[in-house]
């Protein structure tokens, strides 16, 4: 049952937008510490209320240990990893150009059994030290596809087209096959 997945404490609005400002925080104090370079951000696509729970830390743990072993030759240290009740996040510098290392990412998602659950982003800060990113978009790959109707996921979260239940229960299927 997939239930058990998404037993863990709520948060509301306020504490995930707090989080949010801490992260862009703590990615450009990263970024600052080292000369050149990119910063990948690790978080789940978790919908609802709850975030953190025990099977969600082990899936960003085994995910975690997936991309530090497939980074490893890009890599400039371990994964500073912080598990919050916001949700698990992870952090790592990369040396190389960012549009190579985003296609790579961009295959592991697609790979990966838990690749559809990740939340990759590659950031670098630019000639005037702000934070800058890369999507798929820019790269003129697709889209990400929704976990239930193969649309674009972002237009089905914003419209929300489908039921916290539906996207929980797809989420409990993926985690259940690994």
């Amino acid at each position: 049952m997939y239930k058990e997945i998404f037993e863990g404490p709520k948060v509301n609005v306020i504490q995930m937008l707090d989080s949010r400002d801490q992260r862009v925080e703590r990615q450009r104090q990263l970024l600052l510490s080292v000369a050149g370079g990119c910063l990948l951000s690790l978080h789940l696509n978790i919908p609802g209320p709850v975030k953190q729970s025990q099977t969600l830390q082990e899936v960003f743990d085994e995910t975690t240990a997936f991309l530090q072993k497939q980074l490893q030759s890009l890599s400039r240290g371990d994964f500073v990893v912080d598990h919050e009740v916001t949700g698990s996040g992870g952090f790592l510098l990369l040396k190389g150009e960012p549009e190579t290392v985003k296609r790579f990412l961009v295959s592991l998602e697609e790979e990966h059994p838990y690749g559809r659950l990740w939340d990759l982003d590659l950031l670098w800060l630019d000639d005037n030290q702000q934070l800058a990113t890369i999507g798929r978009q820019d790269l003129g790959l697709p889209p990400r596809k929704c976990l239930l109707c193969q649309a674009n996921a972002k237009v089905c979260g914003r419209s929300r087209r489908h039921s916290l239940e539906e996207l929980q229960e797809a989420i409990g299927q993926i985690v259940q096959q690994k």
